[in-house]
């Protein structure tokens, strides 16, 4: 027999659970393994905690001080679901990174949820944690994160990033909770190909909205470890509109979205206006707008002074007072003191300046459920209307039909609000592309 107790639960894990009067005690080093979980309905494995109550009497009692036992997730397919409701407390999930064949070498890597306002009830904390096999985080991700770039369209940062994802879904909450997220790691992750000054590490999570990770909330406190811990942050705070579902640890010197957060590019009144927003900028000397016919040549059409280092939001125009009747496109390039550069992605726009009618869009800024869309055109006219974010995921589709020459007035429903951020209103008729840039609160 080995020294310890392995618990090996596959699909039928699914239908555990701890009632409201019971713990799950862990003694003499077990571990409790989750295995298996995969995508799909029904294919998820969770251990249901079916008390809202956090501490020992909750629902998880490590009694080793998490020294070598814990629960083996390692998916985010493996979950840990935790009925907390409108319950305010402390809640430990203690998972670990084992080598079952040596007990004495597990490394725990603990999640603790502390909420300090409950959610309502009926919801629940739904956890997983999910590493990297290499240190590239890119080829190795949970299913609902895109990158792990240093920029949009940038660089792979992922040898800043520690080799594991955390996963914290607040599940079946209409008003989410607030509180505090505590994320540990063991050595290894952050070690080997990566170069991460430890003592920079902080948290940061994945907008999945904006399919990119939030820069503007790069937190936490770093510690070190002893014994099997390798480190943690702790003070990570959330809100009910910040609570992502994905968090990962960051050499903050590096942060993983970006110092861009958005560029778009947008015919008004014949003009195109350049627009982009940086949360955060590092030795930022100075930006290039550069303008092409095709897509290959480029020309530079401007140039705007940079903000140095700084961790503000900054938001930049550029506007080109000569559009042309066909597709132009325009890249944005940056420049560091040094000399080092990056390209941003190309964006295109079309506008017929010849027959350029005018689109407006209102109220905006914009609560994300309705907006007006003013078009001056003729009886009859056709206009296909797309809603983008600004990495192109469609929201909205519908061709309308004026009913008159001069200004029709569309009252634009969706079925779905929109979240907080930029999107692009895209309008098409008789070959002529309006865009106009709508501003969600």
């Amino acid at each position: 027999m080995k020294k310890y107790a392995l618990i090996s639960l596959c699909l039928l894990l699914a239908l555990v659970g701890l009632s409201q009067n019971a713990s799950l005690v862990f003694n003499n080093n077990p571990f409790l393994v989750m295995n298996g979980g995969t995508s799909g309905a029904g294919n998820q494995i969770y251990l249901v905690i079916d008390n809202p109550n956090g501490g020992v009497n909750g629902g998880i009692d490590l009694q080793t001080s998490q020294t070598y036992g814990g629960i083996v997730s390692e998916s985010e397919y493996n979950r840990v679901k935790w009925n907390v409701g409108a319950t305010t407390g402390t809640y430990l999930v203690p998972f670990t990174k084992p080598n079952l064949g040596t007990p004495t070498s597990s490394n725990p890597v603990p999640t603790t949820v502390t909420i300090t306002s409950g959610g309502n009830s009926g919801g629940s904390l739904v956890l997983s944690t999910d590493p990297s096999s290499t240190w590239d985080n890119n080829a190795d991700r949970p299913s609902f994160i895109g990158n792990y770039n240093s920029s949009i369209g940038g660089s792979n940062n992922s040898a800043k990033v520690i080799d594991r994802t955390w996963i914290v879904d607040a599940s079946s909450y209409t008003t989410k909770p607030t509180g505090t997220l505590t994320l540990s790691y063991t050595d290894s992750e952050y070690g080997g190909s990566n170069t991460i000054g430890e003592s920079f590490l902080q948290a940061q999570s994945y907008d999945e909205t904006g399919g990119n990770w939030d820069e503007t909330a790069i937190q936490g406190t770093w510690a070190n470890g002893s014994g099997n811990f390798g480190g943690s942050v702790s003070a990570i705070a959330f809100t009910p509109t910040t609570l992502n579902r994905g968090w990962t640890l960051v050499d903050n010197r590096s942060p993983l979205p970006i110092s861009l957060t958005s560029f778009d590019v947008v015919c008004d009144n014949k003009q195109i206006n350049i627009n982009w927003v940086t949360a955060s900028e590092t030795n930022n000397n100075y930006f290039t707008i550069e303008k092409s016919n095709d897509g290959i040549n480029t020309t530079v059409v401007g140039i705007i002074k940079g903000n140095g280092t700084t961790t503000e939001k900054n938001t930049y125009t550029f506007v080109d007072t000569e559009p042309t009747s066909e597709v132009t496109y325009y890249r944005l390039k940056q420049t560091d003191f040094d000399g080092k550069f990056e390209y941003f992605d190309m964006k295109s726009v079309s506008c017929n300046v010849d027959n350029f009618t005018g689109v407006n869009v209102y109220p905006n800024p914009n609560m994300g459920y309705k907006f007006n869309l003013a078009v001056n055109t003729f009886l009859g006219s056709e206009m296909l209307v797309v809603i983008t974010d600004v990495n192109g995921r469609e929201y909205y589709s519908k061709v309308l039909i004026s009913e008159f020459d001069g200004n029709n007035v569309f009252v634009i429903g969706l079925d779905k609000k929109l979240n907080h951020g930029v999107y692009i209103i895209t309008a098409t008729s008789n070959n002529v592309v309006y865009n106009k840039r709508l501003i969600v609160n």
